[in-house]
């Protein structure tokens, strides 16, 4: 038998785990990566001799850093550990450690704003999910473990946040930490819990598309660019024509390069 495949003590939580991960529509691969992992950190807790009923969040954190990890590995141990500690709490087997007055107040904003995502949005369980992470990780960012002073928050704060997450080793390539924090800054602003709406200063995340025009581009900028291939001797009839179908049509230009046009003659 292979170590990766050796039964650790969390070996009967795994099922349970995976199910609940499931539902939020992790892939079979992510899974079975998480597997590999968390047997790797069972056997830790193996050789340290701490039973799944003594850990907490930041012990599994603590004991997951001392996993060795490779430069391109994208799942971190100790979020993954401190993951599975969360759904053992959840499902009894671990104490929930006591909140401080901080940690009470933030976890019944975030509950509050998840009834909100699941009842008014109707969002999907897997968006829940990262929109409650962005929003702990803005709240962590700008107050720690401190209370919260929502009132207090402004646009430096938003644009902070928001030049940490491209700061990261790894930054975020894609728009959806700007839609998430959006949501959360409205539901403040509609709950009276901020002054201003925040959401109107999350910057705009720019994401090039080779194959289209880019849809961030407003309308006269969009006649700019056309009226600068009319005018460019270097392009032809050709580019102009497709521009316009782009232009006008919306279509991308694999799109307008299949378009076959009947002869009229």
């Amino acid at each position: 038998m292979e170590i990766a495949d050796q039964t650790t003590c969390l070996d009967p939580y795994f099922a349970s785990f995976e199910e609940s991960l499931s539902s939020r529509n992790y892939k079979p691969e992510t899974l079975k990566n998480y597997r590999y992992l968390l047997r790797r950190f069972g056997r830790l807790l193996d050789d340290e001799a701490i039973a799944p009923s003594a850990l907490t969040p930041d012990l599994a954190v603590e004991l997951g850093r001392r996993l060795p990890t490779t430069p391109k590995s994208q799942i971190k141990v100790p979020n993954l550990a401190r993951m599975f500690v969360a759904h053992l709490i959840e499902i009894g087997v671990a104490a929930r450690p006591p909140l401080t007055p901080a940690q009470a107040a933030r976890a019944e904003l975030l509950s509050n704003f998840e009834t909100y995502l699941l009842r008014q949005r109707g969002l999907s369980p897997r968006t829940i999910y990262h929109v409650l992470r962005f929003a702990d990780r803005f709240l962590d960012h700008c107050f720690g473990a401190n209370m919260l002073d929502l009132p207090a928050l402004n646009v430096r704060d938003v644009v902070a946040f928001m030049e940490h997450l491209l700061s990261r080793k790894r930054p975020f390539r894609d728009k959806t930490p700007a839609t998430h924090l959006r949501s959360f800054f409205q539901y403040l602003f509609a709950q009276g819990l901020t002054t201003t709406n925040l959401s109107l200063c999350v910057p705009r995340v720019h994401k090039p598309w080779g194959a289209r025009l880019p849809r961030y581009l407003s309308p006269d900028e969009v006649e700019v660019v056309v009226a600068s291939v009319r005018t460019n001797p270097r392009r032809g009839a050709r580019d102009y024509a497709m521009l316009l179908l782009m232009a006008r049509l919306g279509l991308r230009a694999p799109e307008v390069m299949a378009i076959q046009l009947d002869d009229i003659d």
